[in-house]
């Protein structure tokens, strides 16, 4: 009999309460199975004890805990098989074979468990040791406005608070871009309640951000540049990213007043001063996310050879969540007047950055190149150009997705251990939100030449 099959005729469902049954001629195969897993799983946690009191850090220790709670799930489910034994071992039908092979296994489970207390209280203090090392910041709770106001009161969490108003400005972006979308297929009194609504947000996040910025702990933020990831709108520099949602939001419903006539052609200049500040922006951002990728690796290179994949992966994960942020944060926007110019360079910010994490984990030895402004410069003439520009380079970004989605799963397809389908769905979400912004593009293109004719 195959092992698959006798696992499935003496376990059943665990589900439906089925336990092994001693009295089958071949549990006692199993029992010996178990016994060497578990013989396995107390080699693997002697392991990690010995791995922690080497010099780590954080995210190393975290990638170890994962691995612990691995070896802590296979243990239980062993455990769980075994629950009405004792019972069963009375029976006179057991014979001295099995009773002895059990009575071997339940003495390598006690010394396992207690090998897992230990090394649950290792884990407690090295990460209580290690949070405290990395903040450098002390967290505290995030308190409410009213207690913000007053600066004699508790201290408060202005790095939690900063982002958490990056994540409403997101939110409130996002919302602005389906509402403007909805814009010619609902009612005006429909839409114009949701405008209101969301400016009345707005005001309540411009009032929290004037009030947080007398704050001494936000004062000293400014001083810290390691907060690229959470503050994707730099809100620590300043209100701007607020601002101009503030003033998108009332331009949209200042745009119901207006006669339904057509618009005039609007003038469409991109300044030798936008140029350079185009340019360097992109620069800085992907020598912002060459940083990111080199902590990866830096991170793979100090785990254990059986968590470097994992560890790859979760730092992945980490860069793909904050593209996604970058994708749809209001700070490109901010830097130019030209809002198409805005969320053209947003396009090739995300564009770059999907282009150097393929660069992460392709297994041939060659660069994949950025995109070059200049290269895209000679297109922009007018609006219709740039948003056509802006549109090809989303459509790029998406094969670019495609294509990592691929090579992520080539590298995985015989490592059953790895699992990357929280990756593959993160890089979806970002698909979507590129496919919509795409599909708006193609509508402002056809109106634009429309109206330009």
């Amino acid at each position: 009999m195959k092992i698959k099959n006798f696992l499935e005729k003496l376990l059943g469902n665990f589900d439906n309460n089925e336990y092994i049954d001693l009295q089958n001629k071949d549990s006692i195969r199993i029992i010996e199975m178990d016994n060497k897993e578990v013989l396995n799983i107390k080699k693997e946690i002697n392991h990690l004890i010995i791995e922690l009191d080497k010099n780590i850090n954080l995210d190393i220790l975290l990638l170890y805990k994962q691995e612990f709670d691995k070896e802590i799930k296979q243990l239980n489910d062993i455990n769980h098989k075994y629950i009405k034994v004792s019972k069963m071992l009375e029976d006179e039908k057991i014979g001295e074979k099995i009773k002895k092979a059990y009575n071997k296994l339940s003495k390598n489970i006690i010394s396992t468990n207690e090998l897992v207390t230990q090394l649950k209280e290792i884990f407690n203090q090295k990460y209580n040791i290690l949070k405290k090392k990395e903040e450098k910041i002390k967290p505290l709770t995030i308190v409410s406005k009213d207690k913000i106001e007053n600066p004699n009161d508790t201290k408060i969490d202005a790095l939690g608070l900063i982002k958490k108003m990056n994540s409403d400005v997101n939110i409130y972006h996002q919302k602005l871009l389906e509402i403007k979308k909805k814009h010619r297929s609902s009612s005006e009194n429909e839409l114009k309640y949701e405008l209101y609504f969301l400016k009345d947000k707005i005001i309540g996040l411009k009032k929290e951000y004037s009030i947080l910025e007398k704050r001494k702990e936000f004062k000293k933020l400014k001083s810290h540049v390691s907060y690229d990831n959470i503050d994707t709108n730099k809100l620590i520099k300043s209100s701007a990213s607020i601002e101009t949602l503030y003033n998108l939001c009332q331009k949209e419903l200042d745009d119901f007043n207006i006669p339904n006539e057509k618009p005039k052609k609007e003038k469409f200049v991109v300044t030798k001063k936008d140029s350079e500040l185009i340019t360097s922006s992109i620069n800085e951002d992907i020598k912002n996310a060459n940083i990111e990728i080199a902590k990866i690796r830096n991170l793979v290179l100090k785990a254990n050879p059986k968590l470097k994949d994992r560890a790859l992966c979760n730092g992945i994960n980490q860069f793909i969540e904050s593209t996604s942020k970058l994708s749809f944060s209001m700070f490109p926007i901010v830097l130019f007047k030209n809002k198409t110019i805005g969320t053209l360079i947003s396009s090739i910010l995300v564009n770059n950055r999907i282009r150097l994490i393929r660069n992460l984990v392709i297994e041939e030895k060659k660069e994949i190149s950025y995109i070059e402004y200049s290269n895209i410069e000679k297109q922009i003439i007018n609006k219709t150009n740039t948003m056509t520009a802006n549109k090809n380079v989303l459509m790029n970004t998406l094969d670019q997705l495609d294509k990592f989605v691929l090579e992520l799963k080539y590298k995985y397809r015989y490592n059953k251990e790895i699992e990357i389908g929280e990756i593959i769905n993160k890089i979806s979400t970002l698909k979507g939100q590129i496919s919509s912004l795409k599909d708006e593009l193609e509508d402002n293109i056809k109106i634009s030449k429309m109206y330009n004719e």
